[in-house]
């Protein structure tokens, strides 16, 4: 490797290097905003074409698409249903939804910024000090916010686009804040892995960042979540490290106070921005104990010095100890907890998350760009463990890369976090490149003129073995992303806003939550912060419950703010005593309880002075139990939704749960319900007869016939329309009777209880009904 530095920058040409630089970025930003033209859907309008009558819209994303090329195909048409699919996902302002669930949560605590100053819309002054609140999360209590980074990252954006565009709003800068901070990312990998290599190095590995799908996972425009900053101060804080270290090894003070100041403000920034910040410290002190180690065992193979072995052993000793109290420690158990089983009351989050579900090694082979990148990555790793000594100043980093990655092969197994190895690898591809390239060039490169041919020639073999690796895989991901939110949704917050009062309640399943919340802005029961609650259990006995006044009654527990006690009560009595009682406080009114607790001397108040002194800190009164539980809620609405059908066996699972029993004893059932598929074809088979295996159920609009059949196993079907579209399902027979089916297919019809306030779909989103809840039966 004898061409020296100078002549290896000359060859691949500085000036040239961020010229092309710049020409990625740009690349770049039309690839993390393509999905803002919604290309998934003009691919489903295509097929809509050419096989008419047979979509299932939104839901056929999740299949693989294949569409004949036919020549003839009317392109018009194509343009029109493609418009009409996107308006769908747009909102009234002609821009794309934002992308995820979270999203919505910092795009409304960004708007309770530019409102009231904080990320929560209410301060309360208490004897712990002043506390910022949100009254709109955890109905109807509320819960105090701690503020994070993000929404002030987002403030910040909109206050400089407004200054470009007055008509700019907060959803433009919530909508490209990702992509921002995408190309700052890849800069700081290009600046990385030049320092550790050279500028063609640089270069490859801000193509191989730039092009990976995972990477787009994280950055596409309308994520606003906390994925890109979570990178972007990963890679800030390694790069503020390196040139700290350099400064030490240089005697700059004056470099190394910089360089110490920018790192610790990067760290505290990135504390402010996500409780996950510490990962990347472990990852930098793993690195500088194993370097202090690794110097002083060549120190000691020098001089036989007793003093290095004995430093050696004293850092080998502290740093053991600091592991097992890190891994003993409360922080350590609940991220490892969370990486291998979620922390849910039930059972592990995987099972019901799909972010923190476990991935087969070949899934994560595939998913990092298949046999061609693998090879490359095996090679880059190679080179940069046996690299030549004529590079050796550069080598006290390749340490670096190997603790990084390697700390993130466990979290990688989840898709939440594999994209959190794509930089560390991109480094190391980009190092290891240009290692090869170098490798090649001392092997056959013995003319000037050759060196700079098979310079060129072999830089632009690796640019192409990149992008024909992962240009696939990243088309592949561009054309299933598509905003959550779609009209259906945003229509039905939008009315619940416009008709309901102030501190209305919306009882809506949790992955829901934050929608309502910034778009009603209404109260809502619990959300993505709360899903791990008791509440989820609560609302999957409401849904899957068949007794109304069952369900009316937990649902004015949980909106009286009840849970509390109906828990107090179970550890009062025990859970079989409590459970016989608790069927009862739920079907009676507060008249009913009221007398048997004075006729009867209901258990739970034996107690002489009304109080339950097992309750500890918790003291509750007759008065205050019946206050829990049969106060007079604020006018509520209960919301179901088509995407509900595939979550419920969820509702079937959480539902069985005793407060006590260990959830692996809970049978774990997922065939209760198919998606809901397109019916045009089979309109003209009905009345619909009775298949070989059962009898299958229909709805006219009117009503369910029933036909059990006396013994066997069957499946029970619902015919039922969508905006002026049949559709059906099959279900479980056990299904046909609860509120969850009462409430979506049959408009309700049967109960008492429940008023319908809105049915809003469209040809291409799915069904949302929300229905008024009726307290004054009581």
């Amino acid at each position: 490797m004898a061409l020296h530095k100078k002549q290896r920058e000359r060859a691949w040409g500085t000036q040239a290097s961020w010229l092309l630089l710049a020409l990625l970025l740009l690349i770049s930003s039309f690839i993390l905003t393509r999905n803002l033209t919604l290309p998934a859907l003009e691919i489903l309008a295509e097929r809509d074409v050419v096989f008419p009558g047979q979509s299932n819209g939104i839901a056929d994303l999740k299949q693989p698409i294949v569409i004949p090329k036919y020549q003839n195909l009317d392109q018009k048409l194509v343009e029109e249903k493609a418009k009409e699919y996107k308006a769908s996902f747009q909102d009234p302002l002609g821009q794309a939804y934002l992308g995820e669930i979270d999203t919505y949560n910092y795009y409304r605590q960004a708007q309770n910024i530019l409102r009231y100053g904080h990320v929560g819309n209410l301060k309360k002054y208490t004897v712990h000090g002043e506390e910022i609140w949100d009254t709109v999360k955890n109905a109807p209590v509320g819960i105090t916010l701690q503020p994070s980074l993000l929404p002030y990252v987002l403030v910040g954006i909109y206050q400089t686009i407004r200054l470009l565009n007055a008509d700019a709003t907060l959803i433009t800068a919530a909508t490209y804040y990702p992509v921002f901070f995408a190309l700052l990312s890849i800069v700081l990998v290009f600046l990385i892995t030049k320092k550790l290599s050279n500028t063609l190095g640089g270069f490859l590995a801000a193509v191989f960042l730039s092009f990976h799908p995972l990477f787009f996972r994280f950055h596409y425009a309308g994520l606003a979540d906390t994925n890109a900053l979570n990178i972007f101060f990963s890679l800030l804080i390694v790069y503020f490290f390196m040139l700290f270290l350099d400064s030490l090894g240089q005697q700059r003070r004056g470099k190394t106070i910089v360089s110490a100041l920018a790192l610790l403000l990067s760290i505290a920034l990135f504390r402010f921005t996500w409780g996950g910040y510490f990962y990347i410290l472990v990852i930098l002190f793993a690195f500088t104990v194993l370097s202090v180690a690794f110097l002083l065992v060549q120190n000691y193979k020098k001089t036989k010095s007793k003093r290095s072995l004995g430093l050696l052993m004293t850092i080998l000793i502290l740093f053991s100890f600091l592991l097992w109290r890190m891994k003993t420690s409360i922080l350590f158990q609940k991220a490892m907890a969370y990486l291998q089983y979620g922390s849910t009351i039930l059972t592990p989050l995987p099972l019901f998350i799909s972010e923190l579900k476990p991935l087969e090694w070949k899934t994560i082979f595939l998913a990092l760009g298949g046999l061609p990148m693998m090879i490359l990555l095996f090679l880059s790793l190679v080179l940069v463990l046996y690299r030549n000594r004529t590079l050796q100043k550069h080598t006290k980093y390749d340490l670096l890369i190997l603790v990084w990655i390697l700390t993130l092969l466990y979290p990688a197994t989840k898709i939440r976090f594999l994209p959190f190895l794509i930089p560390p690898l991109a480094i190391l591809l980009g190092v290891g490149s240009s290692l090869l390239l170098l490798l090649l060039l001392d092997t056959w490169g013995n003319s000037v003129k050759k060196k700079q041919l098979l310079y060129y020639g072999i830089a632009m073999l690796l640019v192409v073995i990149i992008l024909f690796s992962l240009i696939p895989l990243l088309r592949a991901e561009m054309l299933v992303t598509i905003p959550i939110m779609d009209d259906s949704i945003y229509n039905t917050a939008l009315k619940i806003k416009q008709e309901s009062p102030e501190q209305a309640i919306v009882n809506v399943w949790w992955d829901s939550g934050y929608f309502y919340e910034a778009i009603a802005e209404k109260p809502v029961l619990f959300d993505g912060a709360s899903f791990d609650s008791k509440k989820t259990y609560w609302m999957s006995r409401v849904f899957t419950e068949t007794d109304e006044d069952v369900a009316i009654g937990i649902l004015r527990m949980l909106d009286c703010r009840g849970e509390d006690s109906i828990q107090k009560l179970i550890e009062r009595m025990g859970y079989r005593q409590a459970m016989e009682e608790r069927d009862f406080l739920f079907r009676a009114n507060r008249t009913a309880v009221r007398v048997t607790i004075a006729m009867k001397n209901f258990p739970i108040f034996d107690d002489p002075s009304h109080t339950l002194p097992s309750w500890q800190h918790y003291p509750v009164s007759k008065e205050l139990f019946l206050n829990a539980l049969y106060c007079t809620p604020p006018e509520s609405f209960l919301v179901v939704s088509e995407d509900l059908l595939e979550k419920y066996w969820v509702f079937a699972y959480y539902s069985q749960w005793d407060f006590v029993q260990d959830p692996a004893t809970i049978p774990l059932q997922k065939d209760w319900i198919t998606e809901a598929k397109n019916a045009e074809e089979i309109i003209g088979m009905l009345p619909m007869q009775a298949s070989s295996n059962g009898t299958i159920f229909y709805y006219d609009g009117k009503q369910v016939f029933k036909e059990r059949p006396e013994q066997g196993d069957f499946w029970a079907g619902i015919l039922f329309q969508d905006h002026g579209k049949w559709k059906y399902v099959l279900m479980k027979p056990e299904m046909l009777d609860s509120l969850f089916v009462k409430l979506f297919f049959l408009n309700g019809n049967g109960l008492q209880r429940f008023e319908k306030f809105s049915d809003i779909s469209g040809r291409y989103t799915k069904k949302v009904v929300a229905y008024k809840i009726d307290w004054k039966a009581d």
